[in-house]
């Protein structure tokens, strides 16, 4: 009973410290946010793009068949998507994604949302989808997404992913 008692403990343990509730440590606190500027818009998309293409953090990436052209939707104003290295961002309506995927076949395709304010924190969220073809028989159960929170301290923005899912 007593070997039964601990490993429950230890797993609950493990549960917990990997839901970040053991050793949790205080949250900063950001500055109260009103509204956004184009230039604080800019580089919350910038490190929103930067953490979803590092390391393997798009989720079922290595299912698709070009890795450097990402075709990309979002609700953020075009002019603020930045360039980033290695990775070549074609941004497209929904319907021309469609089109695209009626003509050439099923592809992967990312979304970004638009930022929503909430007091002293910024959420923005991500995801990656196929865009299924028209006449595509294909059921795909892979795909998935993050959502990110960014807060402003002493002028400077950072983010951490607070979620990830997988389809």
């Amino acid at each position: 009973m007593k070997k039964y008692l601990v490993l429950l403990s230890l797993g609950l343990l493990v549960q917990l410290s990997c839901r970040g509730y053991a050793g949790k440590q205080k949250e900063e606190i950001g500055e109260p946010i009103e509204f956004l500027t184009r230039q604080d818009t800019a580089e919350i998309v910038k490190q929103t793009l930067e953490l979803k293409f590092e390391k393997d953090r798009v989720s079922d990436w290595n299912l698709s068949d070009d890795t450097v052209n990402i075709f990309f939707r979002t609700e953020v104003n075009p002019k603020l998507i930045p360039e980033l290295r290695g990775i070549n961002l074609i941004l497209m309506t929904r319907e021309e994604l469609q089109q695209k995927a009626d003509k050439e076949g099923d592809f992967m395709a990312v979304y970004l949302s638009d930022p929503v304010i909430d007091s002293t924190k910024v959420r923005i969220s991500t995801s990656t989808h196929w865009v299924k073809g028209k006449d595509s028989k294909i059921l795909y159960l892979s795909g998935g997404g993050n959502e990110l929170e960014f807060i402003k301290v002493n002028g400077r923005w950072t983010g951490k992913i607070t979620t990830s899912w997988i389809i």
